[in-house]
C-alpha cells in the first residue's frame, strides 16, 4: 500500500467498537501499527468509548470517526443480508451518553436512573453547563449536544497530554474511575433490576479491561505513533 493515493487509512474492523474487551483493544492497537510504516494519519472508523480512547492513548490512531450516540461499532452482517421488501427497520433510538460509565443508556432508562436519587445526581449527574445548562434536565432534552460536547472534551484532554506519558494518564484519569463509578452504580438501591443486571455485566467487563490495559501499559515499548490527521481548518488553508 506504499504507493497508493492515499492521504490517510480508515480501518473499520469487524465486532470492534465502543465498550470492546481489553485483550481485543490490545489487538487492535498492535495491528494498527503496522500502518505507521505508511507515513500517513490512521483513523479508527466506527469505533468510540474507552475502548476508541485507547487507541489513541497508545498512538495507534490519529483520530476516531463515530455518528452521534450511535455508529460505535461495527457488523459486516447487515451488507450480507439482503433487505426485505417493502420493509424498513425501526428509526435509530435517542440515547442518552454517562460519560462516568461509559455507557449510552436509552432516555427512559437514563431518566430513572439519574433522577433515582439525589446521590445518583450528584455523581453522575453532567454538571458542564457548557452542553447541559440545565443540569440532568439539559442533558434529557439534548442529549446529542451533550454527547458531542463530552467526547469533543475527552478527545481534546487526551490530546493535551505528552504522548510519553498518555497510557498511564488514561489508566488514571478514564479506565480506572469508570470502573470505580460501575461499582458504584451498580450497588445503588434505587434502580431497576434490568439497569443492575446491566451495571454487573459491565462491572464484569471493567475489571477485565482493567487487567488487560494495564498489563499491556506495564510492557509496552511505544516504538511507533501514528500521525493525527490535519484539522478541518487546516485543510481548508492547504486546497
Amino acid at each position: 500500500m506504499a504507493d497508493a493515493p492515499a492521504d490517510a487509512i480508515w480501518l473499520r474492523i469487524e465486532n470492534f467498537g465502543s465498550g470492546e474487551t481489553g485483550d481485543k483493544t490490545v489487538a487492535y492497537v498492535q495491528a494498527a501499527r503496522e500502518f505507521h510504516a505508511l507515513g500517513i494519519p490512521v483513523i479508527a472508523d466506527h469505533t468510540g468509548g474507552l475502548s476508541g480512547l485507547g487507541l489513541l492513548a497508545f498512538g495507534a490512531v490519529g483520530g476516531l470517526a463515530h455518528g452521534v450516540t450511535m455508529l460505535e461499532g461495527f457488523k459486516a452482517d447487515a451488507w450480507r443480508r439482503p433487505k426485505s421488501e417493502g420493509g424498513q427497520d425501526g428509526g435509530p433510538v435517542t440515547r442518552v451518553y454517562i460519560p462516568r460509565l461509559d455507557l449510552h443508556l436509552k432516555k427512559a432508562e437514563a431518566r430513572a436512573f439519574l433522577k433515582s436519587s439525589t446521590r445518583t445526581m450528584a455523581r453522575f449527574g453532567c454538571r458542564d453547563t457548557h452542553c447541559c445548562p440545565g443540569g440532568i434536565d439539559g442533558t434529557l432534552d439534548n442529549p446529542t449536544r451533550h454527547f458531542v460536547h463530552q467526547r469533543s472534551s475527552q478527545i481534546a484532554e487526551m490530546s493535551r497530554i505528552p504522548q510519553s506519558i498518555r497510557p498511564s494518564r488514561y489508566l488514571e484519569d478514564n479506565v480506572r474511575p469508570v470502573s470505580g463509578d460501575v461499582s458504584a452504580a451498580f450497588g445503588l438501591g434505587a434502580i431497576s433490576a434490568e439497569l443492575r443486571s446491566k451495571f454487573e455485566k459491565k462491572l464484569k467487563a471493567m475489571e477485565r479491561f482493567q487487567q488487560a490495559i494495564s498489563h499491556f501499559s506495564q510492557i509496552d515499548e511505544m516504538n511507533s505513533m501514528a500521525e493525527v490527521p490535519p484539522r478541518r481548518s487546516e485543510r481548508k488553508q492547504s486546497s
